[in-house]
C-alpha cells in the first residue's frame, strides 16, 4: 500500500528535476556565440556572460547596444564603504549631514495607506546603542523581503531626526548581508549570505526562500561604483556588465590619442584609465576617491583630453582645407586709412584699430579670410566691417553684408550710406520687400560690378542674385545663419577665388570657447568701448515680481526723458503651447500697464512705410511708450551715437485697446536718451558701429518665432 504513495512522489520529483535541468540546458544552448568576424567592440551586449535577451533589451532602450557602449558607460560616483560608521555614531551627527553606516535589521514591512505605499525598515545598532526608521517611498511590493530581520545593511543617506529618533527617507542601499537558514527543520543557522547593494534590492523577484542553503559568505564590498540608472536593471547587474565589458575589450579601446602624446602630456593610457574608472582598487587613497567623485582625477582628465584632441585634429584638418583654397588678395591701399577716418564721425578706439589691422592683413593674402569679430553692443563692429569694405572696394571687388532681418538690414543701410557717401562707395539695399523694378535694376548693377556694397537679408542667397566680383562677405549675428547659408553666399564668387568671410557677433564668448566652437575661424575681439559709452548692464528677472520690476524701471526711465524697447521672440500668438511671448500681446499689456507711456509696435510684417513712420517717431521722441506703438530705438540717420539703451528682457507689456497698432510684431521699448541730448557724453547700446538697435536681441529687428 505504500508503493502507490511512494512511487508517484518519486516520479514527480524526478520530473521536476528533469524539467529544471532541461531548462538550464536550453538556456545554455541558446546563449549566442561570439562571432570572430565582428570587431570585439561591436559585439552585441548579449554576448557577455550574465546578459540574457531581456537584460539586453533593457540596455538597448538606454542606448547600450554593444560591448563598446558598456565600456564607455562610466560610473557617475563612487561610494566608500570602508569607513562606514556604526548607527550609534550617526546618532551624534547633525541633522542634514550625509552618513554612511552599518546596522542590523530589526523588522521590515510594506505599508499601504490611502493609495500610497512605502517600505519601512527598522534598524538597530550592532552594539544596541541606537535605532532608526528607514522609509522608501513609491517602491514596489517585495522590497522588504530583501532585508529580512537579522540581516546587516550598509546605507548612505541624509540624517533626519524626529523627537530624538533617527529617520532616513529614500537612502541609498550600498550592501546587504543576509542570514539564511540551512534547513527550516534542523534548528541550525547557516552562514551569512552574499553581499548585495541597492541594485539588488530593486528586483523583488530575486528574493530567495529561507530554506535554500546559504552560499559561502562573500566579502563586503569596500567601494561601490554607481552607474547611470537603467530602468528595470538592478545596479549590481549593470555594474557587473560594465566591468565585464572592460575586462574583455578595455585593452582594444582607442580614442585616437597616440601613446607619444599621452606621454608628453603626462597622462595615463586609455586602457588603464577605463580599468581604473570601472573598478578602482580597494586601497585607493581617500583623496584620489574624492577627486574621482568631483570628476577631477587624472583619469577623467585623460578622457576629456581625448575628446579635445579629436576636436583639435578636426579643426586643424578644416583649417588646412580652407588654406588650400585660393582667394583674390585685396591689398591695403595707402589711402584706405585716411578715407575711413574721414568717413567715420568718431575716432576709432584702440581695439577697433587693432581689429581693422588684423582684417586688413588677412584681406591682403591669397587665401580666404575666415574671421570672427566679437564685441559687445556699442563696441564698434559695424565700423570695423565698413573699413574692411573700403579696402575691398579699392581693390576693385564687392562686399555683401547679410543681416538676419529686414529691419536690421535697413538700419545698417541707413548707417552705411552716410559713411559710404564720404568714402565714395556705391551702396544699395536688397531685401524681400524691394520693389520688383528696383530689384531688377540692382541685380543688373550688381552683376556688372557697378555696386561696391550691397546690404540685405536672406534675399542675397537667391539664385538670381549674382556678383560681378565678390570679394568680402560680412555676416551680422552669425549664429542666426546656418553653415549651409554662409557657404551658399560664399559660393557666389566670380570664379576667380573664394571671397573673404567676416562674421560678427555680440554674444560674449570666452576665448577658449571661441577657439572650440569656431576653431576654424581666426578671432578678433573688441574689448574696448568708445569714449563716453557706458558698459551695458544685463539683468535677468523672472516671474510676476520681475515683470513688475521691469515695468517700473521703464516708467522711471521714460519719466527722465529716456526711451525703452521690449523685444519678443514672436510676432503674434500662434496658439501653440509655448512660453514665448508674442509682440502683439505684449504691446497691449505694456500699454495697459503704463497708460502714460506712448507705445509703438513694429515688426518685419509691416510694410516699409509703416515701419519707417514708427521708427522715425521713436527716433524723434514722439514715441517713448505712449499710445503709439514703438519698437526699438534706431540710430540717428547720420550714424551718430546719441542714445543709451538698457536691455530689459522680455517683460509683460501692453497695447492700447482702441488702436490699430496691434499687428504682429516684435515689440521693443528702447531705453535711449532723447535725441536732443545728443553729443558724445550720451551713450546707447549699439555703438557707432552698430546700425542696429541694441544688443544681441536686437538682431531680431522683427519678432520671429525661435
Amino acid at each position: 500500500m505504500a508503493m502507490p504513495t511512494t512511487l508517484p512522489t518519486r516520479s514527480t520529483t524526478t520530473t521536476k528535476t528533469t524539467t529544471k535541468t532541461s531548462s538550464i540546458a536550453a538556456k545554455t544552448a541558446k546563449k549566442p556565440k561570439i562571432d570572430p568576424t565582428i570587431d570585439p567592440l561591436a559585439q552585441p551586449t548579449h554576448t557577455l556572460p550574465g546578459i540574457g535577451p531581456a537584460f539586453a533589451e533593457r540596455l538597448a532602450e538606454k542606448g547600450l547596444e554593444t560591448v563598446e557602449d558598456l565600456l564607455w558607460c562610466l560610473p557617475r560616483r563612487y561610494d566608500d564603504v570602508r569607513d562606514a560608521k556604526q548607527l550609534g555614531d550617526v546618532a551624534m551627527m547633525e541633522e542634514g549631514e550625509r552618513a554612511t553606516f552599518v546596522a542590523r535589521v530589526s523588522s521590515s514591512r510594506m505599508v499601504f495607506v490611502r493609495r500610497r505605499r512605502w517600505a519601512e525598515v527598522r534598524l538597530a545598532d550592532l552594539n544596541l546603542r541606537a535605532n532608526a526608521v528607514v522609509r522608501w517611498f513609491n517602491v514596489w511590493a517585495g522590497i522588504e523581503k530583501r532585508m529580512p530581520a537579522g540581516s546587516t545593511v550598509t546605507i548612505s543617506g541624509v540624517v533626519r531626526k524626529r523627537e530624538g529618533r533617527l529617520e532616513f527617507a529614500n537612502p541609498d542601499i550600498l550592501a546587504i548581508d543576509l542570514a539564511v537558514d540551512l534547513a527550516p527543520d534542523s534548528g541550525e543557522r547557516g552562514e551569512r549570505g552574499g553581499a548585495g547593494d541597492a541594485g539588488d534590492i530593486g528586483d523583488a523577484s530575486q528574493s530567495r526562500p529561507a530554506a535554500v542553503a546559504a552560499k559561502p559568505a562573500k566579502p563586503m564590498p569596500k567601494l561601490i561604483a554607481r552607474y547611470p540608472e537603467v530602468a528595470g536593471v538592478p545596479g549590481s547587474k549593470l555594474r557587473a556588465a560594465c566591468q565585464t565589458a572592460c575586462a574583455r575589450v578595455g585593452a582594444s579601446a582607442d580614442d585616437g590619442v597616440p601613446a607619444s602624446v599621452e606621454k608628453a602630456a603626462g597622462l595615463p593610457a586609455l586602457s588603464a584609465t577605463l580599468a581604473m574608472l570601472h573598478a578602482p582598487p580597494d586601497d585607493i587613497a581617500p583623496e584620489e576617491l574624492a577627486a574621482l567623485n568631483r570628476h577631477a582625477s587624472i583619469w577623467q582628465k585623460r578622457l576629456v583630453f581625448g575628446e579635445l584632441f579629436a576636436l583639435g585634429v578636426a579643426v586643424a584638418l578644416k583649417r588646412r582645407e580652407r588654406c588650400a583654397d585660393a582667394a583674390m588678395p585685396c591689398a591695403r591701399a595707402a589711402s584706405v586709412d585716411a578715407v575711413v577716418k574721414r568717413a567715420l564721425p568718431f575716432m576709432p578706439t584702440g581695439a577697433q584699430t587693432r581689429a581693422i589691422g588684423e582684417i586688413a592683413d588677412d584681406l591682403a593674402k591669397p587665401v580666404p579670410m575666415n574671421r570672427l569679430l566679437q564685441g559687445d553692443v556699442g563696441s564698434g563692429k559695424t565700423a570695423v566691417a565698413f573699413a574692411a569694405s573700403v579696402q575691398v572696394s579699392r581693390a576693385g571687388r564687392q562686399t555683401a553684408v547679410m543681416a538676419p532681418t529686414e529691419i536690421l538690414a535697413e538700419q545698417h543701410h541707413e548707417t552705411w550710406k552716410v559713411w559710404a557717401a564720404v568714402a565714395g562707395l556705391r551702396i544699395a539695399l536688397l531685401t524681400a520687400s524691394t520693389p520688383k523694378a528696383v530689384r531688377q535694376s540692382l541685380l543688373a548693377l550688381l552683376a556688372q560690378n557697378q555696386l561696391d556694397v550691397v546690404i540685405g537679408t536672406h534675399a542675397l542667397l537667391a539664385e538670381a542674385v549674382g556678383f560681378g566680383a565678390l570679394g568680402l562677405v560680412v555676416i551680422d549675428e552669425q549664429h542666426r545663419f546656418g553653415v549651409a547659408q554662409r557657404a551658399k553666399l560664399r559660393d557666389k564668387g566670380d570664379g576667380q577665388g573664394a571671397p573673404h568671410l567676416l562674421v560678427m557677433t555680440a554674444t560674449p564668448i570666452p576665448r577658449t570657447l571661441a577657439l572650440t566652437a569656431y576653431g576654424d575661424l581666426d578671432v578678433s575681439v573688441l574689448d574696448e568701448l568708445p569714449p563716453g559709452r557706458k558698459p551695458v548692464t544685463t539683468k535677468l528677472v523672472a516671474g510676476k515680481r520681475g515683470e513688475t520690476g521691469a515695468y517700473k524701471l521703464i516708467a522711471e526711465r521714460v519719466a527722465e526723458g529716456e526711451r525703452a524697447y521690449v523685444v519678443c521672440p514672436k510676432v503674434e500668438d500662434d496658439n501653440e503651447d509655448s512660453d514665448w511671448k508674442d509682440a502683439t500681446t505684449v504691446a497691449s499689456e505694456v500699454a495697459a500697464a503704463l497708460p502714460h507711456v506712448r507705445v509703438g509696435l513694429v515688426h518685419g510684417r509691416l510694410d516699409v512705410d509703416a515701419r519707417d513712420r514708427v521708427m522715425r517717431a521713436f527716433k524723434q521722441g514722439v514715441l517713448d511708450g505712449d499710445r503709439g506703438r514703438r519698437r526699438r530705438a534706431g540710430r540717428d540717420r547720420d550714424g551718430d551715437p546719441r542714445r543709451r539703451s538698457v536691455r530689459l528682457g522680455p517683460a509683460p507689456p501692453a497695447a492700447r485697446s482702441g488702436r490699430a497698432r496691434r499687428r504682429r510684431g516684435a515689440l521693443r521699448l528702447d531705453h535711449a536718451r532723447r535725441a536732443d541730448r545728443g553729443g558724445q557724453g550720451a551713450t546707447r547700446c549699439d555703438g557707432p558701429d552698430d546700425g542696429r538697435i541694441r544688443d544681441r536681441r536686437d538682431r531680431s529687428s522683427a519678432a520671429r518665432a525661435w
